[in-house]
């Protein structure tokens, strides 16, 4: 992926006495209503939009494929308001990238810094960053763009899954090359590789939320497993498995180390406990095509969204003994299938995109 780099400024010659001044025009520019586009800013956004994310300011951070044209090329979008996406001339800023960026997390402080993965198996750290060297020197006004800190590519095939571990030092990855790769997510450092943990391609990789050890996986072999990072050899427990009707996704319960969500090619959706492999877990039909993506709520940890290769998004609700699934909410807004979802962390507003070129907000 080929993110631009920043701009030829002095601004690493600067003295540590005028960081200050910088941060305020910074600020300043931040809550400006006017928006100024550099160079760099492409003038149109792809229509398959894959994945969503806010950082901690309620800040959207959109990504873009080209699943038509001649290259599978791509762009990420970073918007204040996010319902101002997908609009190019409301975005703060956008950079073009040579490769489709099917995933995308804030990171650290969840501020200005985030990963992005490609459909090439490169994993990049991007952060937002600002220029006032054109106002200063009576040129182009101030302006924010993205830049690649670092990048690396540890992968031969597409990313399918893309997850931070609970205490935020790893980066979790899986692909179509039957591989997991762990990355430390500051310096994007190899920390360890599971080859060959299934014999078909890893749909998707989920991070414990209560150890930072755990982690599961799904695959097409029709399997869906628990590992431990400290002893990868063997899995700590196959919690799924299923042949004729493989699991698409995982996704742990914020606060539970145990019990595990996976979603599979029919649309169901089953609650595990890992602790109990003899037992199927409990059932909920929830679309009528494989399921993509599970994502909870950032205030309300008993709802889920769920969203899959139909045009249908289910938001369901667990309740306090997490003994039983229902529908809370629905939406067929979109008009294709829906890719990315991320709730906003101050609202609670769930934001939905996909290959519709549409980004909807939803109120539940």
């Amino acid at each position: 992926m080929n993110i631009a780099a920043a701009p030829d400024s002095s601004a690493g010659r600067l003295t540590t006495s005028l960081a200050p001044d910088i941060s305020c025009r910074e600020a300043k520019a931040m809550a400006s209503t006017q928006v100024v586009h550099s160079n760099y800013v492409p003038a149109q956004l792809h229509r398959q939009l894959q994945f969503v994310d806010h950082n901690v300011d309620g800040h959207l951070v959109l990504g873009c494929c080209d699943l038509t044209g001649r290259m599978w090329t791509g762009s990420l979008w970073y918007y204040r308001d996010p319902n101002d996406a997908p609009s190019v001339g409301k975005a703060l800023t956008g950079v073009d990238c040579d490769s489709g960026c099917v995933d995308g997390k804030f990171i650290g402080d969840k501020k200005k810094n985030m990963l992005v993965a490609c459909d090439d198996g490169s994993l990049h750290h991007v952060a937002l960053s600002f220029s006032d060297e054109g106002e200063k020197s009576g040129g182009q006004d101030s302006f924010f763009f993205l830049e690649t800190k670092a990048g690396s590519q540890e992968h031969e095939d597409i990313i399918t899954g893309l997850d931070i571990s609970q205490d935020g030092s790893k980066v979790i990855t899986s692909s179509y090359d039957r591989t997991v790769v762990v990355l430390d997510v500051n310096t994007l450092r190899l920390e360890a590789r599971l080859s060959d943990i299934h014999n078909d391609i890893i749909s998707n990789v989920a991070a414990n939320r209560v150890n930072s050890n755990i982690i599961a996986t799904s695959a097409n072999d029709g399997i869906a497993a628990a590992w431990d990072l400290r002893t990868t050899d063997t899995c700590i427990g196959k919690i799924y498995e299923d042949s004729s009707n493989w699991p698409t996704c995982v996704e742990w319960l914020p606060s539970s180390e145990f019990h595990l969500l996976v979603g599979n090619q029919s649309g169901q959706i089953r609650l595990f406990d890992i602790r109990k492999s003899d037992e199927k877990g409990i059932l909920h039909e929830t679309i009528d095509q494989q399921i993509q993506q599970i994502k909870f709520s950032t205030k309300r940890p008993n709802l889920f969204s769920v969203c899959g290769d139909t045009y249908k998004l289910k938001v369901l609700e667990l309740n306090d003994s997490s003994s039983n699934l229902k529908l809370r909410y629905e939406d067929s807004r979109h008009n294709d299938f829906i890719r990315g979802m991320s709730w906003h962390p101050k609202t609670d507003e769930l934001y939905t995109c996909g290959w519709d070129q549409q980004v909807l907000s939803h109120l539940i």
